[in-house]
């Protein structure tokens, strides 16, 4: 996943058997490491782990393999628009359309099927509303 060498942080791809493939080296200075460990969890191990919730949900609504292949395009065209438009004009759906009957829906069933999975959703809605980079850094250190 990623390893330091002095200053140069090695990101490595999530290719599983080909750890070389897809390298990037990036020169830091004066970075905060754990923060920005924190922060390849969220870029590089959450959306697989999310992407494994997303298909056993599927599962559990009856699909199978195509529902699981469809759920896998949807997570590459979500890094698409990400990787395109950036993550502030990148997400889609109806957290970002505000569509509170949907939402009530989703919530409704996730409450039904494992409510940790309910609360994950709404955890992350509410930490995406105004993440913390959004904010000036002294509004960040006054919370």
């Amino acid at each position: 996943m990623q390893a330091k060498v002095g200053d140069r942080i090695v990101i490595k791809g999530h290719r599983v058997g080909e750890p070389d493939r897809d390298c990037q080296v990036i020169e830091v200075h004066g970075l905060d490491r754990p923060l920005y460990h924190a922060a390849a969890v969220f870029a590089g191990v959450l959306p697989v782990l999310l992407e494994r919730l997303a298909e056993r949900l599927g599962e559990a609504a009856g699909g199978g393999p195509d529902v699981s292949a469809a759920l896998r395009a949807l997570y590459s065209a979500s890094a698409r628009n990400v990787e395109r438009l950036g993550p502030e004009r990148g997400l889609s759906g109806p957290l970002q359309r505000r569509d509170q009957g949907t939402v009530a829906a989703h919530l409704a069933a996730l409450r039904q099927f494992d409510p940790r999975l309910a609360d994950v959703y709404t955890t992350i809605e509410a930490a995406a509303r105004l993440a913390p980079a959004d904010l000036p850094r002294k509004e960040v250190d006054s919370e």
